[in-house]
């Protein structure tokens, strides 16, 4: 259901990092190895080993923008902004489908883990989304090993749901939050 949806801010803030969602020309140029539209909208270059280890995601989301889904559910840069570097991405795996969910990933920089980015920058996107009527929940699928991941979704309310196998990641724990009540939102 491409554009039959409110959509987030192509900048989403948060008290230490800006969330800036990544058009498909910016994605393009990047797999392609250029960095100036990147530069452009972020402010930033990107780590040199970024495109090689997110290739099959960068190349996914270019082709859910180019079959019409808005860009501003997808990729995104993690950019602090005290001193403006890129930590990590984040982004929904898709806008949300025909009952409301979207699914969350989000991955931050080794030399930059350990400082609370991962879950300011979770954090910050699931609430942008819950203040979205379409939004009626979030999910996010962890690997079993992954114990940042899953103490950031403890944190944050995320109850497990069940498990499932992917064909690159291998098996991931599901868990989901019901979108919370705010401001202007009927439940």
């Amino acid at each position: 259901m491409p554009g039959s949806y409110e959509t987030l801010d192509e900048t989403v803030l948060s008290p230490r990092l800006a969330l800036i969602a990544l058009p498909g020309p910016v994605i393009d140029e990047v797999i392609g190895g250029g960095n100036k539209a990147f530069l452009e909208l972020t402010g930033v270059g990107y780590p040199a080993e970024w495109p090689a280890e997110d290739r099959h995601v960068l190349g996914l989301r270019k082709r859910q923008i180019s079959e019409g889904d808005d860009y501003r559910w997808l990729l995104r840069a993690v950019v602090t902004r005290s001193h403006p570097t890129m930590v990590g991405r984040v982004g929904f795996h898709g806008p949300p489908d025909a009952h409301g969910i979207v699914e969350i990933g989000y991955r931050i920089d080794s030399a930059f883990r350990r400082r609370g980015f991962g879950f300011e920058c979770a954090a910050r996107l699931i609430e942008a989304a819950e203040r979205l009527q379409a939004v009626t929940a979030v999910r996010a699928s962890i690997a079993p090993e992954n114990e940042p991941s899953l103490r950031i979704a403890k944190r944050l309310g995320f109850r497990r749901i069940g498990e499932q196998m992917d064909e690159i990641d291998g098996l991931e724990l599901v868990f989901e939050r019901k979108a919370e009540a705010t401001p202007g939102r009927a439940i």
